[in-house]
């Protein structure tokens, strides 16, 4: 046991050391530090899909996986979509409901076969859902089913109808076994998990989904989605490695944008390579 004499030593300096940094002439410093490190671990580190620690995660994953079929959820105009077959994807599916954002998608990846695109929200029921997008869709690519947590909600933004497809009837009416699932949705990505229920259960796909502000706007943490990710463990990717999270930490629960990943808790060789 550590002497007691130690112990009051280290007390007594944390608790200078937080007096410090507490004080008016520090408190930029502090929150500078902070910032930083919060982005060495994989918080709001904002860059291109393509060259950072999203590619360098997509290489060793679907290089492990050995030509993969991927759904790309909110694909955008395709960039993680043409990054999923520049790694070694068998087939990409490739799912964007915004209409001006779809034909986009069309036409970056109409010269490859194996990407199929689908004009279509995924959530947790099939039918139609209203759409929100902004009406200057060359300023901002975004779409939402909730105009209020998004980030163009003082411009004008205008009101559609888009097919919603629930996945797990999708992949069932296909036949098709995924392997690795990306969700991008903007607020919505626990309601494609809801939908993809039986998918995950049985298929155990790898899965990478965005965490942000729009679910402390929906009144969502990260315990919620550790329920309908059972048997999974959960990571947070940053800087060319996974930090594993614990859905209970405060720090597992910071609403600005990241990247978690879920591997079933089966897959021990993948989860190792990550260590």
């Amino acid at each position: 046991m550590e002497p007691i004499a130690l112990q009051k030593t280290r007390a007594w300096t944390i608790r200078n050391i937080e007096r410090l940094f507490g004080t008016r002439q520090l408190r930029g410093l502090s929150t500078s530090m902070v910032k930083l490190g919060l982005r060495g671990l994989g918080v709001k580190n904002f860059g291109d899909v393509s060259g950072g620690n999203e590619e360098w995660f997509l290489r060793k994953t679907l290089t492990a996986l050995r030509e993969p079929v991927c759904a790309d959820i909110g694909a955008n105009i395709g960039e993680y979509t043409l990054m999923c077959r520049k790694h070694g994807a068998r087939k990409v599916l490739a799912f964007e409901p915004a209409p001006a954002t779809f034909q986009t998608l069309i036409e970056n990846t109409r010269s490859d076969p194996a990407i199929e695109c689908i004009h279509s929200a995924v959530g947790e029921r099939d039918g139609v859902a209203e759409f929100f997008v902004p009406e200057r869709s060359d300023e901002s690519p975004l779409a939402s089913r909730d105009a209020t947590i998004t980030s163009f909600l003082n411009d004008p933004y205008n009101k559609i109808s888009v097919p919603l497809i629930k996945l797990d009837d999708f992949v069932q009416a296909r036949g098709l076994q995924l392997h690795f699932i990306k969700i991008d949705v903007e607020g919505y990505e626990l309601e494609v998990f809801q939908g993809a229920s039986g998918t995950i259960a049985t298929q155990r796909p790898i899965i990478q989904f965005e965490f942000n502000s729009h679910h402390l706007y929906r009144r969502q943490n990260l315990l919620d989605f550790a329920a309908v990710l059972k048997e999974y463990a959960l990571y947070r990717l940053a800087s060319s490695s996974l930090i594993p999270l614990d859905p209970e930490h405060y720090l597992s629960n910071l609403f600005v944008y990241q990247n978690i990943i879920a591997i079933p808790n089966e897959m021990t060789a993948l989860k190792a390579m990550f260590r």
